[in-house]
């Protein structure tokens, strides 16, 4: 099994590689790219299925494996929980003008969301559709992000490549409801604000942009759902000029909870907040 992971890394560093061609050649090359990108795709896909299938076998006899998992997690959010909302506490009370702000960004952000919803469009139910869409938006993208960043004077993930193949394509066979259409994070980025006046300048920077559509905004910090919920905002948007309108996802934290979530260097887990 190691061996087999093993084989889906060296894809997915292909993928990348292909990604950044994708990025810097010539016009005449792109179907020359596309096609590296498929094939690489497909004996992914592969892989993933005999990794998939030797851990079933390997876990079929385990013994209430669900009921320990589960426990180990409750177990977890019980501990971390407390310590988690004790910090947002804080930060409410010391920073009350800069939630304050953030409060009007995102209510004008999402005054101009398009829809209540954040689903690719139905082309994106072909997976080597969804990975073109992708590449070619995170092209146009990246460059908005990093100036979002410049300006607001806060720490950014910009992943070189896209969402690991193997994750996209675990997740769509875990999940038999899951038709590709709700794959928002193949092109993900994540925000750290040092405080909540930082936050509001990115938001304002996203709203400002005439570059962006906005789809759907998520306001996890005013509105967290459970106790096992983490406090952040979500967008979901798309370049302007893509005609299949991709949708990408940025996630924006307070650094105090970002801390707690992924450590100090923020980029635990790259920028993805879907799974």
């Amino acid at each position: 099994m190691v061996h087999q992971r093993s084989k889906i890394a060296a894809k997915d560093n292909l993928l990348a590689r292909s990604f950044h061609q994708h990025k810097y050649e010539s016009a005449e090359d792109l179907s020359r790219v596309r096609e590296k990108i498929r094939r690489a795709m497909l004996h992914a896909s592969r892989d993933v299925q005999i990794v998939l299938g030797q851990v079933i076998d390997e876990f079929a006899g385990t013994r209430n494996l669900v009921k320990a998992c589960d426990a180990t997690i409750k177990g977890a959010v019980e501990v971390l929980s407390p310590l988690y909302e004790a910090i947002w506490s804080l930060i409410i009370f010391t920073e009350s003008a800069g939630f304050e702000s953030y409060e009007i960004e995102v209510a004008g952000l999402r005054a101009t969301c398009e829809q209540e919803h954040h689903l690719q469009r139905t082309r994106a139910k072909d997976l080597i559709v969804l990975i073109d869409d992708a590449a070619i938006a995170k092209v146009k993208i990246d460059p908005l992000m990093e100036r979002i960043r410049d300006i607001a004077v806060c720490k950014a993930v910009v992943p070189e490549g896209l969402k690991p193949l193997d994750r996209v394509i675990e997740r769509a066979m875990m999940d038999p409801l899951n038709n590709l259409t709700n794959t928002a994070d193949m092109v993900r980025y994540r925000f750290v604000g040092a405080n909540m006046k930082r936050i509001a300048v990115v938001l304002a920077e996203f709203h400002k942009s005439p570059d962006l559509r906005i789809v759907d905004v998520i306001d996890g910090f005013a509105h967290c759902e459970g106790i096992e919920g983490w406090r952040s905002c979500t967008i979901y948007f798309s370049h302007n000029s893509d005609r299949h309108r991709h949708i990408c996802e940025a996630q924006i934290c307070h650094a105090k909870l970002a801390e707690v979530r992924y450590g100090r260097s923020g980029r635990a887990g790259e920028a993805s907040s879907s799974g």
